[in-house]
């Protein structure tokens, strides 16, 4: 089951430039990007995810396996391992929440279903996790506030999707388009309030495509270490690329991403936090356009394992929006 022209600075939504972007990469040099992943005859659902370290994606081994929306979900782009060493702090979590209000209530109604860390009989257990169809508020794992902000609770060690190692809390959309061909966006406001203990990484966002129904994410925003970064995989067996969109940005701290399907065999990825901010344009793998295809936004925490009660991902959304 269940890229980027910025738009005018509204709700804690930061403008960015248009076009190709002026990038930095790891090395530190600065170059135009526009980048075309290549293409080999493998499983448009496996691709692989590299090692990210220091901040600084680049190619490693794969570690773990992360799962796709689809209660049936089938195999999709390896994880990379973790980067923080053992006995070292993850982001502080200390600082108290001060959150943004958020500028209109988020509406649920372009949200397909919510994938829980439970299963139907409210276990915390196992790899058949509920899957609410039409998405809907469920305390304690989806909230909203009197001002319309939404809060997703993930705790570590929860009930997965079939091929997944890791619970979420993650909206799938109810949009599905043709990617590469057609114009679609998702943009947020949000803030990361806890990461979980064992591997302190969310993800936030994904863009899903090919495979089973078109539950393959082959776009995956994930928060570490006060690091925003973006994967995105080619579709095939060749490895993944990655992109830094922000760095510094603490816990309980306001930032913004966009997400833009241009229609034209483009996407543009960008965020925004404070004075920083940053985007890219890359191609969509040629594998994948015209697959059908769809948005996921939420909590999908990368605990390896339950440290407790309070052990998981908490993520504050002020705005969410798909257009």
């Amino acid at each position: 089951m269940i890229r980027t022209t910025w738009i005018v600075a509204t709700a804690g939504i930061l403008a960015l430039g248009t076009g190709v972007a002026v990038a930095t990469s790891a090395s530190g040099s600065t170059a135009k990007v526009s980048v075309v992943p290549s293409a080999v005859s493998a499983a448009a659902d496996s691709s692989t995810r590299a090692a990210v370290k220091a901040g600084s994606p680049s190619p490693a081994s794969p570690a773990s396996q992360r799962a796709t929306h689809s209660a049936s979900a089938t195999p999709s782009a390896v994880r990379p391992a973790g980067t923080r060493a053992a006995g070292t702090a993850a982001a502080p979590q200390q600082a108290a929440p001060t959150p943004a209000p958020a500028a209109a209530p988020i509406s649920l109604s372009s949200w397909a279903g919510l994938l829980l860390p439970v299963d139907s009989a409210g276990q915390l257990t196992g790899k058949d996790a509920e899957v609410l169809s039409p998405a809907r508020l469920i305390p304690p794992w989806l909230t909203q506030s009197s001002s319309g902000a939404l809060t997703f609770w993930a705790p570590s060690g929860g009930a997965t999707s079939p091929s997944s190692l890791h619970s979420r809390t993650e909206l799938e959309s109810a949009i599905k388009y043709a990617v590469g061909t057609q114009k679609h966006v998702l943009a947020a406001t949000l803030q990361i309030q806890r990461l979980p203990d064992s591997n302190p990484e969310i993800c936030v966002a994904q863009l899903h495509a090919g495979g089973s129904g078109g539950s393959s994410p082959f776009v995956m925003a994930d928060y570490k270490s006060g690091k925003l970064y973006v994967m995105v995989a080619s579709g095939t067996s060749v490895a993944a690329n990655f992109y830094t969109l922000l760095t510094g940005v603490p816990l309980n701290t306001s930032f913004s991403y966009r997400i833009a399907d241009n229609g034209n065999g483009t996407l543009t990825i960008g965020a925004a936090s404070g004075s920083q901010s940053k985007s890219y344009t890359v191609a969509v793998p040629s594998v994948l356009r015209g697959a059908s295809g769809h948005f996921s936004a939420g909590d999908y925490e990368q605990g390896t394992g339950s440290k407790g009660a309070t052990d998981g991902g908490k993520v504050l959304f002020t705005a969410l929006t798909q257009s």
